[in-house]
């Protein structure tokens, strides 16, 4: 006798499952997602906020500094503009005192040339050398020659002046006559004095020993006068 598998089993059904049952796992895989969504955005918004601060304060900061640097730019910059007109200031009045300086020296000069004008009066008739200055630069040389007179009841002269210069070429002695080799000024007027400058250039193979000056006041009887000096006594005198 053959049994035969039946085809169906009858079984006693269940309660049917709810929806949050088939769906649990997915409802709180949501709820973890949307709790770390809501944390991280919380979060993020804070350190937004937090660099948003930071940065208004760095910008704030950097407008101070950069009006801080203005202000202490323009500082310098008046700064430097005293400091160019004190120097400036400084420099002309150096160029006041040295003036004053050369000038005092200059009224000190004349003082002591009056002084002597009046202390040692030239007592001979006729016009004299007064004073006489030779400064000699390399073969150059400047003379200065003081002409006067007698200064009690003076009345103005004139006349010509003839120098010469006495000095050894060589072996041998010669006078130069400076007056024609170098066109000097022959012509004097005074009453009291005249100071006279003259430049010559003494020629290389030359060693001067004396000068010599010769005064000639016109007139109808021309009164002549002539005086030597040693070359060395007034030499850079």
């Amino acid at each position: 006798m053959t049994v035969e598998t039946p085809k169906y089993v009858l079984q006693k059904a269940g309660k049917p499952e709810t929806f949050y049952q088939k769906h649990k796992l997915s409802f709180w895989l949501s709820i973890v997602a949307l709790t770390v969504y809501m944390f991280g955005r919380y979060t993020n918004f804070e350190v937004l906020q937090t660099l948003k601060s930071q940065q208004k304060t760095l910008v704030t900061e950097n407008q101070n500094l950069l009006a801080e640097n203005e202000e202490l730019r323009f500082q310098v910059s008046q700064w430097e503009v005293e400091a160019k007109v004190k120097s400036q200031a400084i420099k002309e009045l150096q160029l006041i005192i040295e003036q004053n300086e050369t000038m005092l020296s200059d009224l000190q000069s004349e003082i002591v040339f009056f002084e002597n004008l009046l202390t040692n009066p030239i007592k001979a008739q006729g016009v004299h050398v007064f004073n006489i200055h030779v400064k000699e630069t390399g073969s150059y040389v400047n003379l200065q020659v003081v002409l006067a007179q007698k200064i009690t009841k003076a009345r103005e002269k004139s006349g010509t002046i003839e120098m010469y210069l006495r000095g050894i070429k060589g072996e041998s002695g010669q006078i130069l006559n400076l007056t024609q080799l170098f066109d000097l000024t022959d012509r004097f007027q005074l009453k009291y004095f005249q100071i006279m400058n003259f430049g010559i250039e003494i020629p290389d193979d030359f060693r001067p020993t004396e000068l010599i000056v010769k005064t000639t006041v016109k007139g109808d009887k021309p009164l002549v006068t002539e005086e030597t000096f040693i070359w060395s006594d007034i030499l850079n005198s």
